[in-house]
């Protein structure tokens, strides 16, 4: 923060993992409270206004807590549909505007959302608005569920 961001408290703490610190950051006037420049407890307004994040959890506020794997800057405190959720930001090569990264993980299985935008024009409608994809990081594949059990 420059000094015109006096009102906050900073410090860098260490977490145990080799060369990976902390950034914490207190604001004075209303108690907000990041780490690495983002709030603790939730996703940010603007992740839960990515089509991905409504698409799966509608109106939902999702607690999360950091983690320290690369690429992925949040874990979902609670399972979801007995998946433990994980959440980044993405940017695709080719697409003018980053996305939600979801991944989901249950029984050592992985998985990946894909944005419903990238089968527009290769699979027929219905498969793209009514359904949610997931790629099998393990199998290689893609799987269609119905949007209403994604």
């Amino acid at each position: 923060m420059t000094a015109t961001h006096d009102h906050w408290l900073t410090t860098t703490t260490q977490t145990g993992l080799a060369d990976v610190s902390l950034r914490v950051y207190f604001n004075l006037l209303d108690g907000e409270f990041l780490v690495n420049r983002l709030p603790l407890t939730r996703l940010s307004r603007k992740s839960e206004d990515y089509s991905s994040y409504r698409l799966l959890f509608r109106h939902l506020a999702i607690e999360v807590m950091l983690t320290g794997v690369p690429g992925i800057d949040f874990a979902a405190k609670r399972e979801f549909a007995r998946h433990n959720i994980h959440f980044g930001i993405s940017v695709c090569p080719g697409k003018a505007a980053a996305d939600l990264l979801v991944h989901a993980i249950r029984n050592s299985k992985r998985y990946e959302l894909i944005p419903q935008d990238t089968f527009q024009g290769v699979f027929p409608t219905a498969f793209i608005n009514d359904h949610v994809h997931w790629y099998d990081l393990d199998n290689g594949v893609v799987k269609f569920h119905p949007s209403t059990k994604p």
